[in-house]
């Protein structure tokens, strides 16, 4: 889910921010927010949540860093792009040290996340 969420930001994020769309932007902020929020419920050994229940959810654990909640309070609140940019930057800072101090990550650039995910290439004969 981390590696996805990095996809997200670099490969898809900052096309919208290229573009200065804001509907694409903040669609694909809210994925980013679906994985990270989700990583977090799994890294305590919760099943992934659905939209409805995942707000709510994330908020009853416990040992959860509450800078982590501000910050996706601030990002759900926020429209603007380049706003967005930097919350999510420290968001995938303040959840990459969360799963680094549960054992779950190591840490690694942001590239390296991204180099991760599968390329494909359609061949033709």
């Amino acid at each position: 889910l981390f590696a996805e969420a990095a996809f997200e930001y670099k490969e898809r994020f900052e096309v919208a921010q290229k573009r200065h769309d804001p509907l694409f932007g903040e669609c694909v902020k809210l994925n980013i927010l679906r994985y990270l929020l989700n990583a977090c419920l799994l890294a305590t050994k919760n099943y992934p949540s659905f939209d409805k229940h995942l707000y709510k959810d994330v908020q009853s654990i416990k040992e959860l860093p509450k800078k982590i909640l501000t910050t996706t309070n601030l990002l759900i609140q926020t429209h603007d792009l380049k706003q967005v940019s930097e919350l999510l930057k420290q968001l995938f800072q303040e959840v990459e040290s969360y799963l680094i101090k549960k054992e779950l990550l190591t840490k690694h650039e942001l590239q390296y996340w991204i180099d991760l995910r599968p390329k494909y290439k359609v061949h033709f004969d």
